[in-house]
């Protein structure tokens, strides 16, 4: 039924200059999300493409070729808080994006968005994960079925820029959290 929904806003997808992607709520899912970036740029390499993710992910992922802005917002906490679903309410309508890309479980277009602003969820991509789940054969990282989950949407509206070029998560590391690390390092005598 999700998946099917994903393509019916997909279909009503007309023009693709700006994204956002919205991470799940923790430091290591923002990491790991960031191959949805790619799959963006595969197909839009001149798109801007605009990042919600974990405050203290931020500076790790800051500097990231594939993210146009990076916009801190979750807190660490188990779910996202209210405070911070309105925050991201205020970001999608106000951000005019062509295609919102939501990889947080916890929220559904009806939290964040009216009907009419094109936004697709990745829970209807968790029937490839349970069936990767039982199968060794088959690759089951969130960070590949991300990848996989925006190609396989952008394949309903466009052809890729560029062949496939996702070889594993981006490590880019911002003077900020050098910085942060350089003084984690001094507080521990290391």
């Amino acid at each position: 039924i999700l998946a099917r929904r994903n393509r019916a806003i997909m279909r009503r997808v007309k023009n693709v200059r700006r994204f956002l992607v919205v991470s799940d709520i923790h430091i290591g899912d923002a990491v790991m999300a960031q191959s949805a970036l790619a799959a963006i740029r595969d197909y839009f390499p001149d798109a801007t493409v605009d990042y919600v993710v974990n405050r203290m992910a931020a500076s790790l992922i800051d500097g990231n070729p594939d993210a146009t802005r990076v916009i801190p917002l979750f807190a660490n906490a188990q779910f996202p808080s209210p405070p911070e679903m309105t925050a991201l309410r205020d970001i999608i309508q106000h951000g005019r994006y062509d295609l919102c890309i939501v990889l947080c479980p916890f929220m559904t277009h009806e939290d964040l968005a009216p009907p009419d602003q094109p936004l697709v969820c990745i829970l209807s991509h968790a029937p490839t994960m349970v069936r990767n789940d039982g199968n060794p054969g088959l690759v089951n990282h969130f960070s590949v079925l991300q990848y996989h989950f925006v190609r396989d949407l952008l394949d309903e509206i466009a052809r890729p820029a560029r062949d496939a070029r996702f070889r594993g998560v981006r490590s880019t590391y911002s003077d900020a959290a050098i910085a942060q690390a350089a003084e984690f390092g001094r507080e521990a005598g290391i």
